[in-house]
């Protein structure tokens, strides 16, 4: 029987996982669902006005991933349907001493997208920046994709 130290090497390394393939999926979404540019029928064309990420909205978006509860943080990501996020990803994510989305970072790329800069505190005091590619569905910001960029 392993030591409890080996026992809780590899549990981290599951949830970190977890983590990583939460970050890895979505990335794979990102693929699937990045807006083309707009319906052919869609008289607006190019002349909408760029989207923004409101201070409330990037709040809401760093809860949900905090929250440690699957399903708030599915509901900010853009998920293939029947697609759930494991308990151990939405409890390490939740482990973190911050998650901070600098909404002033925001950035459109396109009608109902766009990048943003998320800051975040490991469980153990590592910072990390994120750059999250975001997606407007149903009115609501949703994370699409997310790479780390580096250190604040």
């Amino acid at each position: 029987m392993p030591a409890n130290g080996v026992v809780d090497r590899v549990r981290k390394k599951l949830i970190l996982g977890g983590v990583a393939l939460l970050v890895v999926v979505a990335a794979l979404i990102a693929v699937a669902v990045v807006p083309s540019g707009g319906d052919d029928d869609d008289a607006s064309g190019d002349d909408a006005a760029p989207e923004t990420l409101a201070a409330g909205d990037a709040d809401a978006l760093a809860a949900d991933l905090s929250s440690g509860k699957p399903a708030r943080v599915a509901g900010s990501l853009v998920l293939p349907e029947g697609v759930r996020v494991d308990p151990e990803a939405a409890a390490a994510l939740s482990s973190f001493q911050s998650i901070e989305i600098d909404q002033g970072t925001f950035v459109s790329t396109e009608a109902e997208s766009g990048t943003v800069e998320a800051s975040v505190v490991s469980a153990e005091g590592e910072s990390e920046t994120w750059d999250l590619l975001l997606q407007q569905s149903d009115g609501e910001w949703k994370i699409i994709a997310s790479t780390a960029s580096g250190g604040p």
